[in-house]
């Protein structure tokens, strides 16, 4: 058996097997964990035959469920300094650049992804708007707002909003995620004066005292690295969201790795701090309930973005793309995206978050790593991934526990 120990995060770990490793904490609580079915077992505690299933259950789950992604506007209202897309000219390689999807386009796309859930029994149809700025492209937006039978998720920098369109957000359908990195000071590289940041401030509020759901989305970068905990606690009390979501910065100019030098251990005990504040608040933090949610559910998750996996992509002309940053800059294929899922990329052989991983943003990866996985990811599943363990067998003795999924609501929780 092959035996580590890791100081950072107060455990051992032994290989029992390829798929099966045993943590051993500081407590002297041992857990066994299959990296493949994401199963895990308290020893002393679990029932032999969990303990067994946990040892000869290899079996990967993965989600069959397909979502739609709308890139449905190539127009933005703003130039924020970190941007990958303006920054690269992604829309501009693309032949895609300051283009609105036209109604009967997007309608016929919204059939079409309704017609293929139901081929599939998905009860749940997700649509997501990303791109450049949604609100750019209001015409088509508003259309398809109206579509009660799917669930939307836009992503707004909050600028183009007035009350007509917050009414459509409004609707129990609809969740809005406005990307805000922190007070005024944290959001230098986004905005051009602190009106720009009250307004959005302001349009958040106009649609919760309409009842509409909503949430932030933080970009981490040198200007609010260090505040992320007072900046969580800041958003929880002041403007109640329903989540906060996080994320790394993407590759945004050649040679210019400082976003990518952040500090990652530093940002990893910031994690395990706001995992905290998520169980006391109840608050979903997307990114921290991406990696946890693997090993409440056991759904494996092969792709850390899944624009590339089980989510399809259009573009403004009704192209349809599989990432449309890399593909701005490579002849980039399905069958390479699959070789660099971290399942079958050598560099990943062995490591025992490749559940929860998914490899990191396929953009930033390749544009900053040489192994097509972006390595501040691996370190931060590494850390994240014991310690989630010691959370979980604080509450329960295995994954085939079938109440896990209520005592960890605020990991899959879902608008």
């Amino acid at each position: 058996m092959n035996e580590k120990y890791d100081s950072s995060a107060t455990v051992r770990r032994v290989k029992e097997s390829d798929a099966v490793t045993r943590f051993t904490f500081n407590d002297g609580r041992e857990v066994i964990f299959n990296r493949f079915s994401l199963k895990w077992a308290l020893i002393g505690t679990a029932s032999e035959v969990d303990i067994s299933r946990v040892r000869t259950d290899n079996e990967i789950k993965l989600s069959k469920n397909v979502y739609y992604r709308l890139e449905q506007s190539t127009k933005c209202n703003l130039n924020c300094e970190y941007c990958c897309v303006k920054r690269n000219f992604i829309y501009e390689e693309l032949g895609e650049a300051n283009k609105i999807m036209t109604v009967d386009l997007a309608k016929s796309l919204l059939d079409q992804y309704d017609q293929e859930a139901n081929a599939l029994g998905q009860e749940r149809r997700v649509v997501y708007f990303y791109g450049e700025e949604p609100f750019a492209g209001w015409e088509t937006l508003k259309e398809l707002l109206s579509d009660n039978r799917f669930n939307f998720f836009v992503n707004t920098n909050g600028l183009l909003l007035d009350d007509e369109r917050l009414s459509y957000l409004a609707k129990p359908h609809v969740y809005t995620i406005f990307s805000l990195d922190g007070l005024y000071e944290h959001n230098k590289l986004r905005f051009n004066s602190v009106d720009e940041y009250e307004l959005l401030l302001s349009n958040y509020h106009k649609l919760r005292e309409l009842g509409g759901g909503a949430g932030f989305s933080i970009t981490v970068h040198r200007d609010n690295e260090n505040d992320l905990v007072d900046i969580i606690n800041t958003f929880i009390a002041q403007y109640k969201p329903d989540g906060i979501g996080l994320g790394l910065p993407m590759y945004y100019a050649t040679g210019d790795t400082a976003a990518a030098n952040i500090d990652i251990p530093k940002y990893i005990k910031t994690l395990k701090e706001l995992y905290a504040i998520s169980a006391q608040h109840g608050i979903f933090l997307s990114y921290i309930a991406s990696k946890l949610r693997p090993l409440i559910d056991g759904s494996f998750r092969k792709y850390w973005c899944e624009a590339i996996g089980n989510t399809r992509t259009f573009l403004p002309s009704g192209k349809e793309i599989l990432c449309s940053r890399l593909s701005a800059k490579m002849d980039v294929t399905k069958d390479m995206l699959e070789s660099w899922a971290p399942i079958n990329n050598t560099f990943c052989s062995g490591c025992d978050a490749i559940g929860i991983c998914g490899g990191g943003c396929p953009w930033s990866a390749n544009m900053w790593f040489e192994n097509h996985i972006d390595e501040r990811e691996c370190e931060v599943n590494k850390q994240l991934l014991p310690f989630f363990l010691r959370q979980l067998t604080d509450v329960s003795s295995s994954a085939y526990d079938n109440t896990l999924k209520d005592k960890f609501k605020m990991a899959i929780w879902s608008k």
